[in-house]
């Protein structure tokens, strides 16, 4: 069952996501991340004049509006210095429903590292405490869901701000409609359980962290040279396999994550992050 923009805007003022429509100039035109499901324009918010992300879905299709509200109840959960804050919601001229969030100049994670003065460790210690916030927050735990370097923001001073809700799990749904994430993740940092079609989890968030520490060390793509979806989904069942090839920087920070069995992957350990 489909839902109307005017329940998607009725849901989000229950929950107290502010209408930002006439305070927001957007400017063309989008950026399109590569193998994402979202546009993301630049704007301006009026009188103050900061400059903001708007982002809309790429393919808008019935369920749309859903997806955006889903996103938006989990995202305004959110207060932590490691979680980009959601400043409110826009509806543009075609109807279309924009989240708003600060503009980060610094991009994202995976793009920041491939300046080889930039020391992963640092973001990696953030990300863990973003990761244990969602982990253990107060409404119960909230899985990322997909959780890897493009959707890590750069703040000032290089504070690293997961963002992207869409396909975070939460303990059970808000607000009156029945909603749910957004399918999926990215499959070169889910977890084995996740090929078989298992929502995201705390499990598989340790999981895609693993990756993402990975990531940030190589400065790569995890499993570049993969050219296949077989291929790559028999490497992701023996991710240790990946671990090992990957260097010893990695090992200390990877090796507790990157184990197929859900239940024996240790968190994110900050004293360990500190000690690579």
């Amino acid at each position: 069952m489909g839902v109307s923009m005017q329940e998607v805007t009725s849901e989000l003022d229950k929950s107290c996501v502010i209408n930002l429509d006439k305070c927001i100039e957007r400017i063309e035109p989008p950026i399109i991340f590569r193998g994402g499901n979202a546009i993301v324009y630049k704007g301006i918010h009026r009188p103050e004049g900061t400059m903001v992300a708007l982002k809309m879905e790429k393919f808008p299709d019935d369920e749309s509006p859903k997806r955006i509200l889903y996103e938006a109840l989990v995202w305004s959960k959110l207060s932590h210095k490691n979680i980009a804050p959601l400043c409110g919601f826009t509806i543009t001229s075609d109807g279309s429903v924009s989240l708003v969030s600060p503009w980060q100049d610094r991009g994202n994670a995976h793009d920041y590292v491939q300046n080889s003065d930039v020391d992963p460790r640092p973001l990696l210690l953030g990300i863990a405490r973003g990761v244990k916030y969602l982990h253990c927050h107060d409404s119960g735990p909230i899985a990322h869901g997909d959780l890897k370097g493009q959707n890590i923001l750069i703040a000032d001073h290089g504070r690293p701000l997961l963002t992207d809700f869409g396909s975070s799990s939460l303990p059970e749904s808000s607000g009156t409609m029945i909603l749910r994430p957004r399918g999926g993740g990215t499959l070169m940092w889910m977890a084995p359980e996740q090929l078989g079609d298992e929502i995201a989890s705390v499990q598989s968030d340790v999981w895609a962290f693993g990756m993402t520490a990975l990531e940030l060390f190589t400065r790569k793509v995890p499993f570049q040279g993969v050219s296949t979806i077989p291929g790559l989904m028999a490497r992701i069942m023996h991710g240790g396999a990946y671990v090992r090839g990957a260097g010893n920087r990695t090992l200390h920070c990877g090796h507790r994550c990157l184990t197929s069995l859900p239940k024996s992957r240790g968190p994110p350990h900050e004293q360990g992050i500190k000690h690579i």
